[in-house]
Order: C-alpha cells, then sequence, then structure tokens
C-alpha cells in the first residue's frame, strides 16, 4: 500500500514537472513562435488586399487572428504566464485559433470563386497543420485534435453544402494524406518525448533516493559510533573512547614535554543511595555531580566515564598544583549545591591527582594507578574520620 502511495506521487510529481518544462519552453520559443506566425500574417494581408484581391472579410479575420497573436506575446510577459498551466492553454487557444482561420478561408475561398477549385485554400490548410503539429511544444497533447477537428467539420460541411468534382477532392485528399501522417508522427515523438521525460525523472528521483538512503546510513552508522563513544546516563566520553583520548594526550604530552595531570574521582555514597532510594536517584545523584564538575572544568579538559561511580579528568599542560586548584573549585561547587538542601543527601566525592612530567611515568596505566592510588588514600582518610 505505502508502495502503491509514494508510485502514484511520484507519477504525479513527474507529469507536473513535465507540464512545468512545457510551459517553460512554450512560454520561451512560443512567443518567438507567434511573432513569426504575426509577420506571415501580416505579408498575407497585403498578397489579401493588394494582390489577390480577397473578399473583405478574410483579410478581416486575418487582422483579428494577428490582434489575438499579439495580445498572447503580451500576456507571456505578464505575472500571468507565472502558472504553468495558462501559459499552455492560452498557446493553445492561439493554435485553435489559427486552425480556424485556415478552415474559414477555405470556406470563404470556396464560396467566393464558385466552386472554382484554387490550390492557396490546401496549401494554406497543409501548412497551419504542419506548422502546429511542428511548434506544438506545451499543446502537443492537444495537437492532433486542434488540427482534425476543424478539418472534420470543414469535409463535412462540403460534403453537405457542396458538390465538389473528385478532381477537388483529389487536390484536398492529398492535403489531407499528408496531415494524417504529421500527425502520425506527432503521435509517436510527442509519445517518446514524456517516456523519455519519465524515464530520466525517475532516475533523478531513484538517484536521489539512493543518495539520501546512503546519507541516512551514514548518519545512522554516525549516532551509533557516538553512542557507542558516549556514556549513555551522562553523555560523557565512555570508558574506551576516554582511555583512547587519554592514550592520545599522554602520548602528546611525553613528545612535547608538556605537564598532564590526571585527576581520579570517586563519587562517595553510591551503593548507599542505590540501597536506600533506588537506582533512579542513584542515576540522578550521578547527573548532578557531573554536572557540578563540569562546570568548572575548563574548555579542552578531559572528562571521561570509567564506570559505575568512577570518572577520570585528563588535564593537559596542566601541573598538579594547577589541578588541585581546579579541584578545590570542584569541591566548592559541591559545597554550595549541598547548602541548597535540594536533595535529602549530600554529594560529595574523593579524588586522586598524579602528575605527567618529564617522563616520570612510563604509560598511561601507571599514570592511572599513581592517581587511582591516591584517590582511594583520601577515601580511607574519610571513613577514618567519619569513624
Amino acid at each position: 500500500m505505502k508502495n502503491d502511495i509514494e508510485y502514484n506521487s511520484s507519477e504525479r510529481r513527474i507529469k507536473y514537472q513535465y507540464i512545468v518544462d512545457e510551459s517553460e519552453k512554450t512560454k520561451r520559443l512560443g512567443r518567438f513562435v507567434i511573432l513569426i506566425g504575426i509577420l506571415l500574417m501580416l505579408i498575407a494581408l497585403h498578397s489579401d488586399i493588394k494582390i489577390l484581391f480577397y473578399p473583405s472579410i478574410i483579410y478581416k479575420t486575418r487582422i483579428a487572428t494577428i490582434i489575438i497573436y499579439c495580445a498572447y506575446v503580451l500576456f507571456t510577459y505578464t505575472t500571468y504566464a507565472e502558472s504553468p498551466r495558462r501559459v499552455i492553454r492560452y498557446y493553445s487557444y492561439c493554435l485553435v485559433i489559427g486552425m480556424i482561420f485556415a478552415v474559414f478561408f477555405n470556406i470563404i475561398l470556396f464560396q467566393t470563386h464558385e466552386g472554382i477549385f484554387d490550390y492557396r485554400g490546401p496549401q494554406l490548410l497543409l501548412s497551419f497543420s504542419v506548422f502546429i503539429m511542428v511548434f506544438s511544444m506545451g499543446a502537443k497533447d492537444m495537437a492532433i485534435k486542434i488540427v482534425l477537428y476543424p478539418i472534420g467539420f470543414m469535409v463535412a460541411y462540403f460534403v453537405m453544402f457542396k458538390d465538389m468534382s473528385m478532381f477537388e477532392w483529389t487536390k484536398y485528399f492529398n492535403a489531407f494524406v499528408t496531415i494524417l501522417m504529421v500527425c502520425f508522427y506527432h503521435r509517436l515523438c510527442s509519445q517518446k518525448d514524456f517516456a523519455e521525460f519519465r524515464l530520466r525523472k525517475i532516475s533523478q528521483i531513484n538517484v536521489s533516493k539512493l543518495k539520501r538512503e546512503i546519507e541516512d546510513r551514514k548518519d545512522q552508522e554516525k549516532s551509533l559510533k557516538v553512542k557507542a563513544n558516549l556514556d549513555e546516563l551522562t553523555g560523557l566520553l565512555s570508558r574506551r573512547s576516554g582511555l583512547e583520548e587519554l592514550e592520545k594526550l599522554f602520548k602528546l604530552a611525553t613528545e612535547e614535554n608538556k605537564p598532564l595531570s590526571l585527576c581520579y574521582i570517586d563519587l562517595d555514597r553510591l551503593k548507599y543511595i542505590n540501597d536506600t532510594y533506588g537506582h533512579v536517584e542513584g542515576d540522578r545523584f550521578i547527573k548532578i555531580a557531573v554536572e557540578i564538575i563540569q562546570s568548572q572544568l575548563r574548555d579542552g579538559d578531559l572528562f571521561a566515564r570509567l564506570g559505575g561511580d568512577e570518572f577520570i579528568i585528563g588535564l593537559y599542560n596542566t601541573t598538579p598544583n594547577i589541578a588541585e586548584k581546579i579541584w578545590a573549585r570542584i569541591s566548592d561547587g559541591f559545597d554550595h549545591f549541598n547548602s541548597q538542601h535540594i536533595l535529602i543527601y549530600k554529594i560529595n566525592a574523593s579524588h586522586g591527582i598524579a602528575g605527567l612530567h618529564q617522563n616520570n611515568y612510563s604509560s598511561l596505566n601507571d599514570l592511572i594507578e599513581g592517581a587511582d592510588e591516591k584517590m582511594y588514600g583520601e577515601k580511607k582518610r574519610k571513613r577514618v574520620f567519619m569513624k
């Protein structure tokens, strides 16, 4: 069902885009075609009046047709021509008027000459028909009707009201056969044009859809990668990604002979809070502690969760003395939060800081163990003090 809806929607978009493209072509080239038609009609008008001396109704009708064509040219420069369907509709009106004039010319000319055949009638009919077929553009779907319906009316008129000789019918027959062949060829070409346009658009849609799917897949992979690198609860770097980044800092500090301090953190009494108030409250405890710590860190400081209640901060180009001052600010942040009595328990943490200076540690693991030992030393002193 969903695939059917998408298919129908795509087909509608393709058809509309085809109309838009044909409308642009019609507005751009149709204006030129109509101007050429006006020029030819003006030349023929002079011939009608000064050379062939046709009845006034013919050149008056020709003048009316010229005026309508001029109106169309002016229309293409207005804001009304922004509608694709309106452009095609008005252009098709011009073609209809031209074909009606050709049929009208044949009927009037036949009457004027009192049944005497005039070659100019079929010539004009054939010329207008071929002209319409070749330059139908956005009106190509209606071109065959525009040509054949007026000719059918003319034939019916001649059959019912005129006694035409076989010679006269033969001359018209040649014109009719040529017109039918042009119509048939036009039909094939118009179907081929739309089929090629549709195939091209479907290919573009499929390519675009494939690009979107690839981009979505990349975004999903990127999202999964980010999730894998971040701790789900706190949004900090996970243990694996955190240690990888610390390893990079350790190598950089070693190569550039810069100090690097690690602050190993253990949140106090997390087990007690989980057992007493539940793990939801324990998660809240962790989030608040992390927010307090983050608020005191500098841009570029690395903060990761090792697991459970243990965290680590990487302070590049920072001596242990400066690191202790940073921890003092964090500790003050804990005290300030606790003084507000928002929670029924206090948020505190134990810490240990170890610093890399002049290659005093051979590896990142040794540096982490040094910070870990100092953290546990502080934790033991707190327990002794509590007792």
